[in-house]
């Protein structure tokens, strides 16, 4: 779901201002004004806005000629920055007070100091959210079956970094529970699935006794639960339940989904051997051909929008904004046509696949279909948290560079170990520049150059196009 579509469009900006100066601190203000299409004078109330709200966490603040800069304290995440600004949002809190009881929306306009007026308003706008994540509003009461209903509390709460009282009770237990996961799962979480898998158990501890829906128990009945939690759960001596094991397991799955993804991991066998799956790619294989939906990307990216779709998860899933480029427009138009054919024979709630969850599988396998030409010869390492994210950055630099950039084998948590990689291989190949991609989910401040390896950042979500853009520059010295 993608929320900045639908929060007020104040909170929307503040977040991407965040987003900006967290990973590049200084900034053009004519280019921010420019990529969220206000002027400069609302650019600068938002940034002092921001700085009011975030004052606490940002270590220097800097206008000069045309250019500031805002530079966050570095014990700060980026989860923690965005969560703080989501809370701003006022959707939000409504949309979390549903979550939790019947809404009187008077009471909740004098809590805010909103006029009776504008808090219908925002009445309105709440119900149109809840609605799109697969609810219905009734009497003022969120109405959902319970897979849905948390499914859309996985979102508002990771969202606004809300514990209800059942998760605080019981934090140590799940925080200890994640951390045994994070290491038999072989690979660092990012801050945000930590914080999903935080809200799922909330919800497993807070609504244990409600019966999960008989479609979902259908799609989850044989995953392999043991290849997520090898070690029998437990919180705090109160046993898990079988089918909140099968909810956990799925919730666990979608973190799995984008960093686990070769066919030899238990998940993907899974996803592999199912018939649905199966008629999935075929469809797929004819519009693509088989070659391209044969390489590790195309089904690693499929793996994950198949599952997200198989168990209704849609809603849970943090997608961004970013609209498809024109140039691909033809393959989220075929995908969509797809999914939603294959969707329509599903069992399950819904008969229409998520439109920006396909929107992301476009994204993430453009590479493979890539239409621009190639520049000189380079060497690349990425440092990411995300194996997805790797396989995607990787096969966007072989086919958009091809025979001109190759990417050294393995992933790299840290710059470090990165430049490392690219002294030992550039023995081999001297006459290379080398660059190190460092994949925006990765919490760093990363410097532009280091031992004489360049370095970028790059978003998968923003595309092909804008990763090609940054390598352009840095192989022609023009920065990151």
């Amino acid at each position: 779901m993608e929320l900045n579509r639908h929060i007020e469009r104040s909170v929307a900006r503040h977040i991407a201002l965040t987003e900006r100066f967290y990973y590049h601190p200084e900034q053009r203000i004519s280019d921010l004004a420019a990529s969220l299409g206000v002027d400069r004078n609302t650019v600068l109330s938002d940034i002092a806005a921001l700085t009011s709200l975030l004052g606490t966490s940002i270590e220097g603040q800097e206008r000069t000629r045309g250019r500031v800069s805002v530079r966050f304290a570095r014990n700060c995440t980026l989860l923690e920055l965005i969560q703080r600004v989501y809370g701003e949002s006022n959707l939000l809190l409504l949309c979390n007070a549903y979550l939790a009881h019947e809404v009187d929306i008077a009471a909740f306009a004098g809590r805010l100091g909103l006029s009776i007026s504008a808090a219908y308003a925002l009445n309105r706008r709440a119900v149109a959210l809840l609605t799109a994540m697969g609810g219905t509003v009734r009497k003022c009461r969120l109405i959902a079956d319970e897979t849905r209903f948390r499914y859309i509390a996985i979102l508002i709460r990771t969202a606004l970094g809300f514990r209800p009282p059942a998760l605080r009770a019981h934090l140590v237990a799940v925080n200890r529970i994640i951390s045994e996961f994070e290491r038999r799962f072989g690979f660092p979480l990012t801050d945000l699935d930590r914080s999903f898998l935080r809200a799922a158990m909330g919800l497993t501890l807070e609504r244990g006794r409600y019966a999960l829906d008989a479609w979902f128990l259908e799609a989850t009945a044989d995953i392999p639960a043991h290849a997520f939690f090898e070690f029998e759960v437990d919180i705090d001596g109160r046993s898990i339940s079988h089918e909140e094991a099968l909810f956990l397991g799925a919730m666990a799955a979608c973190v799995t989904a984008k960093n686990r993804v070769a066919g030899r991991d238990a998940l993907a066998r899974w996803i592999d051997a199912s018939p649905w799956f199966a008629r999935l790619a075929e469809s797929m294989a004819e519009r693509f051909g088989a070659k391209v939906c044969a390489t590790d990307l195309f089904r690693a990216s499929l793996r994950r929008l198949y599952l997200f779709e198989r168990i209704g998860a849609a809603a849970t899933a943090f997608t961004q904004d970013r609209p498809v480029a024109d140039a691909y427009r033809d393959v989220y138009d075929d995908s969509r046509t797809i999914m939603d054919t294959w969707k329509r024979d599903l069992p399950g709630p819904g008969t229409e696949a998520n439109a920006d969850l396909i929107a992301q599988f476009v994204l993430q396998i453009t590479p493979l279909i890539d239409r621009r030409p190639a520049p000189p010869r380079f060497l690349c390492a990425v440092v990411t948290l995300s194996e997805l994210n790797r396989l995607t950055i990787s096969y966007a630099v072989t086919r958009r560079f091809s025979g001109t950039g190759q990417v050294v084998e393995g992933a790299f948590t840290d710059i470090a170990s990165a430049c490392a990689a690219l002294d030992s291989a550039k023995d081999a190949d001297d006459g290379a520049l080398t660059i190190v991609i460092v994949d925006r989910e990765y919490p760093t401040g990363e410097p532009t150059e280091l031992g004489g390896h360049r370095i970028i950042s790059a978003s998968v979500v923003s595309g092909t196009d804008a990763l090609a853009e940054r390598i352009d520059r840095a192989l022609s010295g023009a920065g990151a």
